[in-house]
């Protein structure tokens, strides 16, 4: 007669069949290894999907701004930007006509030309119109700033995002057609420092910032290093260089296409670099909400140059770099790129 097997009589050998009683520790700490490996994955495309978002968001933002300030640019060209009889007597109407014949011309210390005055008359009422730190503010221009402005021991502290949301939508005087805050969600503007003063912000929530002559910021590679410009201004410059715009598409003065005021005295310590690029410029921060460049300080010389331009150290240029490369701004998005 068939006896079945007696397993239990062979002590200390493994069974053959039957369920498992559960995992060892080995594969358990694979299971858990692949379950962390594809959390970090998602993590991380979900991350990536929420900044192209932002970044979409923000380009929105600057886009609309864009519009704001090229309507005002246009404004600003028709009212003072002509060479007829009319807008010539215009120019030598203002104040600035006034200050621009305090300038000379070196080395020999002589008045400027007509024509040198009208640009210079220009370049000044173009401060005037499209300012950038507190000192260049005029109050009786910007009613928004004035009724809610701030000073710190009587010096105006309003940051170069509030002058940039005060200029475009409640400044009056260039007769552009403005559409407020229409075009503006929520999302788009906020009061960062609680100073009762409005900035534009990106998705991230940073105040965008407005260069007039970021004369240092894009200043391509080609162009050479040395003075004025420190190397490593130079060397980052490129990260920033818009494809599908030509350094002469930039680099050409509209208010001097000849360059007749190359040789005014003090010209860059008053205005900007000669021979650099003068489109002016909104820009967000990015993921990293770092723009990596200084900020407008005083309206002249350093505008949008990099950090820390003197630095020789690896890891600090290495960070400069990385602050740039992911920066949002006007000319990328009129190039089509990021």
């Amino acid at each position: 007669m068939y006896r079945r097997p007696n397993h239990s009589s062979h002590s200390g050998s493994p069974r053959t069949g039957g369920l498992r009683a559960g995992f060892t520790l080995i594969e358990l700490m694979i299971v858990i290894t692949i379950i962390v490996i594809l959390a970090g994955l998602t993590i991380r495309v979900s991350m990536g999907m929420i900044n192209q978002g932002r970044e979409s968001a923000t380009k929105s933002t600057i886009q609309k701004i864009h519009r704001l300030l090229d309507s005002r640019l246009q404004a600003f060209q028709r009212k003072y930007g002509g060479n007829d009889d009319t807008s010539l007597a215009r120019l030598k109407n203002t104040t600035e006509w006034s200050l621009a014949g305090n300038l000379k011309t070196s080395p020999n210390n002589l008045d400027l030309s007509n024509n040198q005055r009208v640009i210079i008359t220009r370049k000044l009422l173009y401060m005037k119109w499209f300012p950038q730190v507190s000192g260049e503010v005029n109050l009786s221009l910007f009613p928004g700033i004035s009724a809610a402005r701030t000073t710190n021991n009587g010096t105006a502290v309003d940051s170069n995002s509030e002058i940039l949301y005060a200029m475009l939508l409640d400044s009056q005087g260039l007769g552009e057609a403005t559409s407020g805050l229409i075009d503006f969600n929520t999302t788009e503007f906020a009061d960062t420092d609680l100073d009762g003063l409005p900035e534009f912000i990106d998705a991230w929530g940073e105040p965008i910032k407005f260069y007039r002559w970021p004369t240092r910021l894009l200043r391509p590679d080609d162009e050479g290093a040395g003075t004025p410009i420190d190397p490593p201004s130079a060397k980052y410059a490129s990260r920033l260089t818009v494809q599908g715009l030509r350094p002469s598409d930039l680099k050409r003065d509209p208010m001097d296409p000849l360059g007749q005021c190359s040789n005014v005295t003090n010209f860059e310590t008053f205005f900007h670099q000669l021979n650099t690029f003068y489109a002016p410029l909104i820009i967000s921060g990015g993921t990293d909400k770092n723009i990596g460049l200084l900020d407008p300080s005083d309206g002249f010389g350093r505008l949008g140059e990099l950090s820390d331009p003197g630095t020789t150290d690896p890891a600090t240029l290495a960070l400069r770099g990385d602050a740039l490369s992911d920066n949002i701004s006007s000319l990328n998005i009129r190039a089509g790129g990021n």
